[in-house]
């Protein structure tokens, strides 16, 4: 349990704990169909993700600050609160462009998919441009790689279709192949 964890007083491990606890609540909230009981969900998901990012920025785990921001980001995208989902995204851009390029890229693809939400193609374009760029630089890469790369593809390619730049989403779905 959580207290007992505290109790240990291995911050790595009430980190990542919270961290889990908080993609927990996360999935419950997805799936409840009762509003108080939804809510009630809800609000312990963004608990146990802001304890997570508090406790990293504490102990200067980057990962944990990187990971428990996302969370709180998709959280709040779920919920269609994108000006909030898009403030936890950007504060993990930051240090992600700094610490991790690769969560960088795919912090990118999270930014411009609340752009598209918006219907602001544009800035949604840039940002997927941002991720394939990053993705395309790197030395060697993995098969989660790839598949990011893949879905960037995918991704820039809708992009192009929702301004009507059909030939160009052609190129897009070219490269994906």
């Amino acid at each position: 349990s959580l207290p007992t964890i505290e109790k240990l007083g291995n911050r790595t491990l009430l980190v990542s704990s919270l961290y889990s606890l908080g993609e927990a609540f996360r999935n419950l909230v997805v799936y409840e169909e009762k509003l108080e009981i939804r809510t009630d969900y809800l609000k312990k998901a963004i608990a146990a993700f802001g304890r997570s990012e508090d406790l990293a920025r504490k102990s200067n785990n980057h990962a944990y600050i990187l990971r428990s921001l996302n969370g709180l980001g998709s959280v709040y995208f779920d919920e269609k609160d994108f000006d909030k989902a898009l403030e936890c995204y950007e504060r993990a851009l930051v240090i992600a462009q700094k610490k991790d390029p690769i969560f960088a890229a795919d912090i990118s693809n999270n930014i411009s998919n609340i752009f598209k939400e918006k219907s602001n193609f544009g800035d949604s374009y840039a940002y997927l441009v941002y991720s394939i760029n990053t993705l395309l630089g790197l030395q060697t890469k993995t098969i989660q790689n790839w598949f990011s790369l893949y879905r960037s593809y995918i991704e820039i390619a809708d992009t192009h279709i929702h301004r009507k730049e059909i030939e160009r989403a052609s190129l897009s779905l070219d490269q994906a192949e």
